[in-house]
């Protein structure tokens, strides 16, 4: 959801890879705060992004379908997609630092 939140919202964004530690998580965060702006974290769990302050409150659910994405062959039925976000706002000045 990262092109739609920048297009949508005018904001810069950045995305982590899966699996990144709470260090490398700290730094960004960090980083966003020094350069004045104000942090917001989105994941897929309440526990993905609870842990650099404020209250994780689910923002986006949504049960769609979508078509299979592949290039190689017609598509056929369209399947069943679920989308839940998360997110949390890191609070003070020295979140995640």
């Amino acid at each position: 959801f990262s092109q739609v939140i920048r297009g949508m919202c005018g904001v810069p964004v950045a995305r982590l890879a899966s699996g990144a530690g709470q260090s490398e998580i700290a730094a960004v965060v960090g980083g966003i705060v020094r350069a004045g702006r104000r942090p917001v974290l989105l994941g897929s769990s309440p526990a993905q992004v609870g842990g650099f302050g404020g209250s994780p409150t689910m923002v986006l659910n949504l049960t769609t379908t979508q078509y299979p994405h592949v290039l190689t062959q017609p598509p056929g039925a369209p399947w069943r997609a679920r989308y839940r976000i998360w997110m949390s706002a890191a609070s003070g000045a020295g979140a995640g630092v």
